[in-house]
């Protein structure tokens, strides 16, 4: 049986909704309209900064921070609405937004991406300065956070496609071990740089991926591959979790992906 997918959900400014259901019963129309009210505070609220958006814990300092990048196209505004989903109550998810550039594959139009993408191949030609100038950003935001007093080992990078494959370079190369990676239907980029640009202590994870059987974008065959370089390069506290879908999220992925932190997150579990 397939995993049901998780839809990301993106509010609506509140007068396109209400121009949207007009000819819905007025008593629904208003519901929508006080939904869309809602959505649309919590979306002002959560915008912190102009290039990310941070979804708060329910304690401060939090009991960990995740930075999750999102894929292409995207913004951190589309995975927002995933973090309920996880029941972390006292972790905070920072969700940063890539740089809008030029995509060769997309015919050069410009949309949000971490670095370019010139073919959907396995040989295909990679940005490198585009990919380390990101990793750069997000050493960036983990820098913030140890200025802040959260610990290292309680600071996690994730992420979703091309921010997946971001999370994972960034884990393997920084300089101090992080709390762990969670790389959802990603892959390794830059491969070639490896063994070379791995930080030693990366050596001991955790790292957790993700990925669809039935992913025809960045395919599974990518994901083993990439996992068994891990192997390789001597990573052997990595978990690799296959789902009966394409390439998208699903309510067992987002289940492990709590259990993942939950498990490696330093401190009390109660606090979580």
């Amino acid at each position: 049986r397939a995993a049901a997918p998780f839809t990301r959900r993106v509010a609506s400014p509140p007068a396109i909704t209400a121009l949207r259901y007009r000819s819905v019963h007025c008593l629904t129309a208003a519901i929508l309209v006080l939904v869309a009210l809602s959505d649309t505070c919590a979306f002002v609220a959560n915008m912190e900064h102009d290039d990310r958006v941070v979804v708060p814990a329910a304690v401060d300092p939090p009991a960990a921070v995740v930075i999750w990048c999102h894929g292409l196209g995207d913004t951190g505004h589309g995975w927002a609405s995933m973090v309920p989903e996880l029941r972390l109550k006292n972790v905070e998810f920072v969700l940063p937004h890539a740089p809008v550039r030029a995509v060769t594959l997309n015919s050069g139009m410009q949309m949000p991406a971490w670095f370019d993408i010139f073919d959907l191949s396995v040989n295909a030609k990679q940005d490198e300065s585009g990919v380390l100038a990101s990793v750069q950003r997000v050493r960036s935001l983990i820098a913030e956070q140890e200025a802040r007093g959260i610990a290292p080992e309680n600071i996690f990078v994730a992420g979703f496609s091309q921010g997946a494959a971001l999370t994972l370079y960034t884990f393997l190369t920084h300089p101090t071990p992080l709390g762990g990676a969670v790389v959802a239907s990603g892959f390794l980029p830059l491969a070639e740089h490896f063994p070379g640009k791995l930080a030693e202590r990366s050596r001991q994870g955790p790292i957790l991926m993700l990925h669809g059987l039935h992913d025809y974008i960045v395919q599974f065959s990518w994901a083993q591959d990439s996992y068994k370089k891990l192997q390789d390069l001597g990573i052997t506290n990595i978990d690799f979790h296959s789902y009966p879908m394409g390439h998208e999220a699903c309510a067992a992925e987002l289940r492990d992906i709590a259990k993942f932190l939950e498990r490696h997150i330093k401190g009390p579990k109660s606090e979580l």
